[in-house]
């Protein structure tokens, strides 16, 4: 079987969502017209995914109508929580040109984005489904036109191309469960311990040790959304108990896990 590259290994752990009835004021997703004109339905000028914590008064739809910007479609994307590394990889919102001519044939985002439209638009069979897929794949292809579009000198990203510390983020990636030791990555990165943890720090921003808890905590939060057991959570990922899990879930999310609410809704 074929190994998955550095990017699909990180992305496939953890669940991307959108909803197609999501509020204005709670949206996070837009696809944008021109506002000095009037623009048809469907005529889509650039695409604005929000990924940090909303501005304190009037939301992202403040910050677009400042820009005088005509919101023609929005809905709510989840892309695994606020504590999923892409959060600390990527910029507070992403947005593109959607009239640039390369976009079509260089990334399809355009057309990704069109369909996304028409099932956010619509209440059509399959919908819910149809959207999530279409979410994911558009997902992968702001990930890569953001890493061209700025490139990487530290964090997750930086990492992830990194020759040495790449084998460990994959590894952590890969198998959050395992009961991993600072020993184990340094032999993966082929360092010494200290050089590593140096290393890794450097990169990435966090200790080893702090970025798997973290890696954990979002892949058992996506579990919990998925209505599975606190208990079996917790072994998954290595915790020796409910009791610690719990702890650490507290800590990170600011709530018991039993209080998580799943599957994923709208």
């Amino acid at each position: 079987m074929a190994h998955l590259d550095r990017l699909s290994s990180l992305i496939s752990h953890f669940d991307i969502h959108a909803c197609a009835n999501t509020s204005l004021e709670d949206s996070n997703f837009f696809l944008l017209g021109d506002g000095t004109k009037e623009s048809d339905a469907d005529d889509f000028t650039r695409l604005v995914l929000y990924l940090k914590k909303k501005k304190k008064e009037g939301g992202y739809v403040a910050h677009l109508k400042e820009r005088n910007s005509q919101i023609l479609v929005h809905g709510g994307m989840d892309i695994g929580g606020s504590e999923n590394p892409l959060f600390y990889a990527l910029p507070e919102f992403i947005e593109v040109d959607l009239k640039e001519h390369h976009l079509s044939e260089k990334h399809g985002i355009g057309a990704i984005a069109d369909l996304i439209a028409l099932e956010m638009k619509g209440k059509r069979c399959g919908g819910k489904f149809a959207l999530d897929r279409l979410s994911e794949l558009l997902v992968v292809h702001l990930l890569r036109f953001t890493i061209e579009q700025e490139g990487a000198e530290a964090g997750l990203f930086a990492g992830l191309a990194h020759p040495k510390l790449s084998p460990v983020l994959v590894a952590m990636h890969d198998a959050p469960g395992r009961q991993w030791q600072v020993d184990d990555f340094s032999l993966l990165a082929g360092m010494s311990r200290s050089h590593f943890i140096a290393e890794f720090q450097t990169v990435i921003g966090k200790t080893p040790i702090a970025y798997l808890k973290q890696w954990r905590m979002v892949l058992a939060r996506n579990s919990l959304l998925k209505g599975e057991r606190v208990n079996s959570v917790a072994r998954k990922f290595g915790y020796s108990s409910a009791d610690a899990f719990g702890r650490a879930f507290i800590q990170t999310y600011g709530m018991a896990p039993s209080k998580i609410k799943g599957p994923f809704s709208c």
